[in-house]
């Protein structure tokens, strides 16, 4: 049984790994703060370090994956930037 848990957890990881970097990249492109992107990253490390049970944690980190994810999804583009003249 810890085997598998074992490699439940070598499966995971990567995922939440990437998860985490794109929600920090989002926040930090996109974001109207760029602090809000480090902010992100200590709350969500105190949520894996200070919370138990990895179904709240993993529950807590998924709705806030949700949470960015719909934010970043309601973004529209502008065309009134200072581009380039050959764009």
């Amino acid at each position: 049984m810890r085997l598998l848990r074992c490699l439940a957890w070598l499966l995971v990881a990567p995922v939440i790994l990437l998860a985490f970097a794109w929600e920090s990249g989002a926040l930090y492109y996109d974001g109207p703060i760029k602090a809000l992107a480090a902010v992100q990253a200590v709350a969500m490390l105190a949520v894996f370090v200070f919370v138990r049970g990895w179904r709240r944690k993993l529950g807590i980190f998924g709705a806030w994956f949700v949470l960015v994810l719909g934010w970043w999804l309601t973004l529209k583009p502008s065309n009134d930037r200072n581009w380039q003249p050959d764009v």
